[in-house]
């Protein structure tokens, strides 16, 4: 996927601006900056619920800028959000047969469904209700809804948000098999430790505008984001 020149403001606020990147194929590119950077924004052009301004988004060389969510979805691209809102009256298997509507492999959905809660380790909640769910157990479903559409580009929006230690080393370890499997990745996260174990390169973003491109060894040690981001070390520290 390529990002180029994009630019998206709202009223006055400038929220993204020219920021270009490109994603390889089977990577996991990790998306930081502050709170208010533009990164929910970004994936919310990438993903088609808003349109540029200007710039372009390709995906597999076939432009999805100004391209309405489903028709996104139905390319290949599924994301997660910050916040996970299941369908509470509808069973586990239920919101996740939602997910395989916008498949185009023909695949039985009950066969989706029952692999995708294998794959995450939910087959034992297939029938239990979200409502009675943890928040790592919703950012799980999230995950799930996702898989079922069969993506081949997975954008992340915070999917360890409110995790505590030994649920974000799982989802961790969830990510990286995900990733595995094929699965070319987005991950917007503020948990540093997931960032450098996951992502390939990383991309910072500042008031909008990309400041920082690179390895992870070598995005850290960049002082533009270690002084909007990172924060810094006095020497008497």
């Amino acid at each position: 996927m390529r990002v180029e020149g994009v630019n998206k403001s709202f009223g006055g606020l400038k929220a993204l601006s020219d920021v270009s990147f490109s994603v390889e194929e089977g990577s996991v590119l990790g998306l930081i900056g502050p709170n208010g950077a533009g990164k929910t924004t970004l994936l919310n052009v990438i993903g088609g619920v808003f349109p540029p301004e200007r710039g372009v988004v390709t995906f597999r060389g076939k432009r999805i800028s100004g391209r309405p969510t489903y028709e996104v979805s139905r390319m290949g691209i599924a994301r997660t959000f910050q916040i996970p809102k299941p369908f509470r009256g509808m069973t586990i298997a239920e919101n996740v047969y939602v997910g395989t509507f916008v498949r185009a492999d023909g695949r039985p959905p009950a066969e989706v469904v029952s692999e995708v809660l294998d794959f995450l380790d939910m087959s034992g909640d297939a029938e239990k209700f979200p409502k009675t769910f943890s928040v790592a157990a919703r950012k799980r479903l999230d995950l799930a809804k996702a898989l079922a559409m069969n993506p081949r580009l997975l954008l992340l929006d915070e999917v360890m948000g409110g995790l505590n230690q030994k649920e974000t080393q799982d989802m961790i370890e969830l990510i990286r098999k995900i990733s595995a499997s094929g699965v070319t990745i987005i991950m917007v996260e503020h948990i540093m430790k997931a960032i450098l174990a996951l992502s390939h390169r990383i991309v910072v973003l500042n008031f909008g505008v990309k400041i920082a491109e690179g390895s992870p060894a070598a995005v850290m040690e960049d002082q533009k984001v270690i002084d909007a981001y990172l924060g810094w070390e006095d020497e008497d520290d």
